[in-house]
């Protein structure tokens, strides 16, 4: 029994270590002793039974027993150099690469640490999206420029490396990672982005151990993997969410929140988890806001009021819902909100949206005063418009992506709108007093031409409003 044992983990070594030129050595001799063997035997069959007659026979033989060794040699080397090559990872798989470094005798740590770093990535429920590889032991990392050289050609997204060993540390023997890196493939940052990104990686990697003892390998080994693949996680959706795939990485990121829930709830006073609990669902709402942005902006903005983009608007209600559920403070994001109930021609339900998000955001945040400003414009309320974008002008939280969102919402409507050239004077005033002014010279000048004729007696006094603001505005101009 101990001899079938010790075979069955020598022939295990030799398939791990298959791609070293050792092996290829003791899989050649192996090949050919094993086809030496057949031949022999083949050859006494044929003789017994005068097969093989004379020395034409015996050299025809001779030929195709050495085409056969030569065409399974050619096949063992085509395989040998198949297992030495560096996978090619396929989009729209994610693929992560371990490459650790390990002495002989710490070979097997290597495969057992993979292996459970493979299983808490399945756990994850992640096989779907992420391809992983144990790379081939002729390939070596031995620094960052190594492992950025790999990912460009390879097209995976993340390589964890380091060196392994096994040793005595207070007089426990231990083994895991004596050093352990996490290399990333994304966009170039640019300056400003870097010290987020950094702060948020020390927030995550903080008091992670990738090594176990004897005394407890079991349960620390676990451990060790569990942090290898939460770490792997974090970077995959890190880069994912750098280079605007927010989708793919909103789902790593998701994960990783249930996973570090459950976390949160066994050790409470951990104040590491907590902090990166915190990071992840920060940067989980920055990628599902992204998501929104891009379906708003794509599909919705140009067409509010439209239903034929109904479904899009639903999709951004759905991802909505899902950022309020998980924002400290829901009701700052109402004034999106409104927006969507407007669309539905829910008028109550959107004041209702914008008074709470003017509650929760600052005073002065130009939003809430914009936001009022349009409806009452919408419902012919003129008095009550003018003053909420007088004190829109007064603000002085004023955020660009609000103000182009706010001219790209008042442009599309004015167009499906032709009957409302109150929002030709809106679209105006919120140019002259944010953005641009030639702009606002022209739109002042169009609502008073399309508004000669209106029959609402309250558009006289957005009139001579429009008519002193564009004669001060020409003033300016010349």
């Amino acid at each position: 029994m101990k001899i079938e044992l010790n075979l069955y983990e020598q022939i295990v070594s030799l398939w791990r270590s298959r791609t070293t030129v050792k092996a290829l050595f003791v899989l050649v001799v192996s090949l050919n002793s094993v086809l030496f063997t057949i031949t022999s035997v083949v050859f006494r069959v044929f003789d017994k039974y005068k097969i093989i007659e004379g020395v034409d026979g015996f050299l025809a033989f001779l030929i195709q027993a050495a085409g056969i060794f030569g065409v399974a040699n050619l096949l063992l080397l085509v395989f040998w150099s198949y297992w030495r090559r560096v996978p090619t990872i396929n989009p729209p798989q994610l693929g992560v690469f371990f490459c650790p470094h390990a002495e002989p005798a710490c070979k097997d740590l290597v495969h057992s640490l993979y292996d459970q770093f493979k299983k808490d990535l399945r756990d994850r429920s992640l096989s779907s999206i992420v391809s992983h590889s144990l790379l081939p032991e002729n390939v070596s990392i031995t620094g960052m420029e190594d492992a950025r050289d790999l990912l460009a050609k390879s097209n995976a997204r993340l390589i964890v490396y380091g060196s392994l060993q096994r040793g005595k540390i207070q007089g426990t023997l231990t083994e895991g990672f004596k050093t352990v890196s996490f290399t990333i493939r994304h966009r170039n940052l640019a300056e400003h982005e870097i010290l987020p990104i950094a702060d948020s990686m020390a927030s995550f990697l903080a008091n992670r151990s990738f090594v176990s003892r004897e005394d407890n390998s079991f349960f620390e080994q676990h451990v060790v993997a569990e942090n290898l693949g939460e770490v792997a996680c974090f970077f995959i959706a890190l880069a994912l969410n750098l280079d605007g795939q927010y989708n793919d990485a909103a789902q790593i990121l998701e994960v990783l929140r249930e996973s570090l829930g459950s976390k949160r709830k066994a050790q409470p006073t951990n104040p590491h988890i907590q902090r990166f609990y915190d990071q992840v669902i920060e940067d989980l709402i920055s990628c599902l806001a992204q998501q929104f942005t891009e379906e708003y902006d794509h599909h919705v903005v140009e067409n509010i009021s439209d239903h034929t983009v109904s479904e899009h608007v639903t999709k951004c209600s759905t991802i909505l819902d899902r950022i309020q559920q998980l924002s400290p403070s829901p009701d700052e994001h109402d004034l999106v909100r409104a927006i969507l109930h407007f669309h539905a021609g829910d008028l109550l339900a959107a004041r209702a949206c914008v008074s709470r998000a003017s509650k929760s955001l600052p005073r002065s945040d130009v939003g809430p005063h914009l936001s009022f400003a349009f409806l009452n414009l919408w419902e012919e309320k003129y008095p009550a418009a003018l003053r909420a974008y007088r004190r829109a002008s007064g603000c002085t939280r004023i955020h660009p992506r609000v103000i182009m969102s706010v001219i790209q919402f008042l442009g599309g409507l004015v167009s499906k709108h032709p009957e409302k050239p109150q929002l030709r004077y809106g679209l105006a005033y919120v140019n002259e007093s944010f953005f641009d002014s030639k702009r606002a010279i022209e739109e002042y000048e169009r609502f008073l031409e399309e508004s000669r004729d209106a029959n609402s007696k309250g558009l006289s006094l957005l009139r001579n409003d429009a008519t002193q603001r564009l004669a001060t505005l020409r003033e300016v101009a010349e």
